[in-house]
């Protein structure tokens, strides 16, 4: 395939990005990355956000570039002002490890919510497993925002649903993090039906002393179910 062909021209032509994006989802699947992440820039300068997004994965991963979390941020920045919603998380995930940035569990986990928030009011809450897979991490171990196993277990039951029906639309690299979903859901049902709870609770909260844990209220968002 090359960005030449008959196709890709006539994709241009008609202001097609998705399209060239959806061109170069096929050569990732064919991990042809190299031409892929071509299509992927080609999509990004006729203004498609997932595109933008998409390059600055490859970038964070190393997938057929150099990786440089530098410039995955750049790319992922960019993709906030387009407001794109994965985007905004990959940012978080920068701040958690400190990736090409100095790392800020607070600032990263915001952006989680921020993400959060931008779906809970699009309804499309079921669409995005990964950042219901990192939100329920967050409750499940009481890093900085208040522990609460409750909404980690909704939250992860609701991704681990995400998972599957990705991988039922043969997404293939879903399947990792279904199983890392699975896993932290046995965890919590043990720590929930144990009759040690408040026990494993302590043992949380001593683990983050040195980072300080603040009330869930000091955030702007709502996460019922």
């Amino acid at each position: 395939m090359s960005l030449f062909d008959k196709e890709c021209i006539d994709n241009v032509k008609e202001d097609d990005s998705k399209s060239i994006l959806e061109l170069g989802n096929r050569l990732f699947n064919r991990k042809e990355y190299e031409e892929a992440i071509e299509y992927y820039r080609l999509s990004s300068a006729m203004g498609n956000a997932e595109a933008v997004t998409k390059i600055g994965c490859l970038y964070y991963y190393g997938i057929g570039v150099e990786q440089d979390y530098s410039i995955a941020r750049a790319y992922f920045k960019i993709g906030v002002l387009h407001e794109d919603i994965n985007s905004l998380y990959r940012l978080g995930d920068l701040y958690i490890n400190g990736y090409g940035v100095e790392k800020d569990e607070r600032k990263g986990i915001e952006y989680y919510i921020e993400a959060y928030n931008l779906i809970k009011a699009s309804e499309d809450v079921e669409n995005y497993p990964d950042i219901l897979l990192r939100l329920g991490v967050v409750f499940m171990e009481g890093r900085l925002l208040k522990q609460d196993l409750n909404m980690a277990e909704n939250f992860l039951e609701i991704a681990k649903n995400g998972y599957e029906e990705r991988m039922n639309n043969d997404d293939i690299f879903s399947n990792k993090f279904y199983k890392e979903t699975k896993k932290y859901l046995s965890e919590l049902k043990e720590v929930l039906n144990s009759e040690e709870n408040d026990e494993n609770i302590e043992s949380y909260d001593e683990e983050d002393e040195d980072i300080g844990n603040y009330d869930n209220e000091e955030f702007d968002y709502n996460y019922e179910f």
